[in-house]
């Protein structure tokens, strides 16, 4: 007859009419037709495991499930924001973001700067008051859940916190099929947005990850490992956050490889930082993006079965007729400009971005795919027009110069502090910040 203790475990781990799921406990299948259940931090041992539509896998930390059979994945699995800086991370991870400050490169300055975002496959985007964070894991056996963003910064007590990071979800079915036709999100979460002027946003935090090996990898749903956005900052130029980079989704089949669903790795948006209109019209300035992570799968190589269709008799009479070898003709060499010349991805350049006492001038390099009205102007960090470098309507693909020595359109001399350099063309508008030091 079973012992009281026996009952007792088993009056514990029965929630809501079906077996709450334990690490290493003795149980062959894991079924949730609806609800929710967490797995949290360990690896866990089944013979199947079925989501229903509806219901909710919660992935919380580092988990691994190691399947003798199929999977079937049809409702949400969330693991969102339950990486690094969560309940469930001892730490911020391996690729946090910075925090904001009032300093750059040690250097006082007036501005509040947005915190980083976090880094994972994918770098975390990274404010001018620090370096960015260290990229980690492996492309093609993630181990490593996201990382948390930096926090934002405020004059006061208490900080905007920076978003957490993504899970990490392992599915190990080597003798079964594994359907993916729910979502699975395991994206960074955002980083905190200011509330008042004296505020910096927050950084967004990094993708987790999710590696599937199985005999067969079916199904549409959708696959997401997202940096967070970067929070909003309310002090201008450079208070918004940083976006988190992107993680890591590798897929990998023994026998049949049909999935087919989206998968998103982008790197999180930077925060909104200050919307500066001029004769060009409205620009709208935000923090710096996260890099995107990366998605790979190992899908097996089609087995080629060859003919049965005998090969064709040759015809010792037909004539052949052959094409002449083409004869390339070598274009001269260009002589090399004294300038960079910017192409279709290098169509605006800046020449430094931190200007001391003794430095010399900022020069820019700008070209325009298209003909038209294009220019050059400074901001300062609030949002207020500094100089005009100058304006024009050069034929299409001429290189104009323009440079900036720190001064205001009277002459004057410029504070220290950070200013934005708006290049506005037809076709695009680009931005560069610059440092300036007295």
């Amino acid at each position: 007859m079973p012992s009281r203790r026996f009952w007792l475990i088993c009056a514990a781990l029965v929630v809501g009419g079906f077996w709450f799921p334990q690490a290493g406990f003795p149980q062959c299948d894991l079924s949730i037709p609806s609800g929710a259940v967490t797995l949290s931090n360990n690896a866990y041992s089944y013979c199947s495991v079925s989501l229903s539509a509806g219901a909710t896998l919660i992935v919380a930390g580092a988990v691994t499930l190691n399947v003798t059979g199929d999977v079937d994945l049809e409702g949400t699995v969330d693991g969102s924001g339950f990486g690094g800086g969560s309940f469930y991370s001892i730490s911020p991870g391996p690729g946090a973001g910075f925090s904001g400050s009032t300093t750059v490169y040690s250097v006082p300055v007036t501005e509040y700067i947005g915190g980083s975002g976090a880094s994972h496959w994918g770098q975390g985007g990274t404010q001018l008051n620090a370096s960015p964070a260290s990229t980690y894991d492996s492309s093609t056996a993630p181990a490593s859940m996201g990382s948390e963003g930096g926090n934002g910064w405020f004059s006061s007590a208490g900080f905007p916190q920076g978003g957490a990071g993504g899970a990490l979800l392992v599915i190990n079915a080597p003798t079964g099929g594994v359907t993916l036709n729910g979502t699975l999100d395991l994206d960074g979460m955002p980083g905190d947005s200011s509330t008042i002027y004296t505020m910096a946003g927050a950084g967004g935090g990094s993708g987790g990850a999710l590696w599937v090996q199985a005999l067969s990898i079916a199904g549409n749903g959708l696959l997401s490992a997202q940096g967070g956005d970067g929070g909003r900052g309310n002090s201008g130029v450079p208070s918004g956050g940083g976006g988190g980079g992107g993680g890591v989704v590798r897929l990998c089949a023994s026998e049949n490889f049909s999935y087919d669903g989206p998968v998103s790795i982008a790197g999180g948006a930077g925060g909104y930082e200050i919307t500066v209109c001029s004769g060009f019209g409205c620009v709208t300035d935000t923090g710096p993006a996260g890099m995107d992570g990366i998605y790979s799968n190992c899908a097996p190589t089609p087995t080629v079965t060859p003919s049965a269709t005998p090969s064709p008799t040759p015809n010792p009479t037909a004539t052949v007729a052959l094409t002449p070898t083409p004869t390339w003709t070598l274009s001269p060499t260009a002589t090399p400009s004294a300038s960079p010349t910017p192409g279709p991805s290098n169509n605006f350049f800046v020449s430094k971005n931190v200007m001391g006492p003794g430095s010399g001038s900022v020069s820019i390099f700008l070209a325009s795919a298209s003909p038209g009205h294009m220019g050059v102007r400074v901001y300062n960090s609030a949002g207020e027009f500094v100089k005009d470098l100058g304006e024009g309507s050069p034929p299409s693909g001429q290189v104009r110069s323009y440079f900036w020595d720190g001064r205001n359109t009277s002459g004057g001399n410029c504070a220290s502090g950070i200013y934005v350099l708006y290049a506005l063309r037809p076709e695009r508008t680009d931005e560069a910040k610059i440092l300036l030091l007295r």
